[in-house]
């Protein structure tokens, strides 16, 4: 969820430099100009909403995986508890045959 929070955030400070410089443009170009900073404005004004509502639905999505993790956690706490006990000792495992490979002594040549 965290890079979908990323890209709305981006979403929402690229409309704002974009409405800065067409407020740059309203009232120093032409007719035609105007007409087109008036559309760009409205089709961000949009942009906006659908933005707003996007990261409404991404927080409605984050609360009910984190009600219903809760809910299956509290429903089988000694599943939740071997399955993190398996995690932890696969990672151990493959940190600690990546340390012992690491602090092996170099081969020598002259044995004897």
């Amino acid at each position: 969820m965290a890079h979908a929070e990323r890209i709305l955030e981006d979403l929402h400070q690229l409309a704002g430099e974009i409405e800065s410089v067409l407020a740059q443009f309203t009232g120093k170009a032409s007719d035609q100009v105007e007409a087109s900073v008036g559309e760009v404005q409205s089709r961000l004004g949009a942009l906006r909403e659908r933005m707003s509502k996007a990261e409404d639905a991404l927080g409605h999505a984050a609360r009910r995986a984190a009600h219903v993790t809760d809910r299956s956690i509290r429903r089988n706490p000694w599943q939740t508890i071997a399955v993190v006990a398996a995690a932890a000792f696969i990672a151990g495992l493959m940190l600690g045959s990546h340390q012992s490979s690491d602090e092996q002594p170099p081969l020598d040549d002259e044995e004897g």
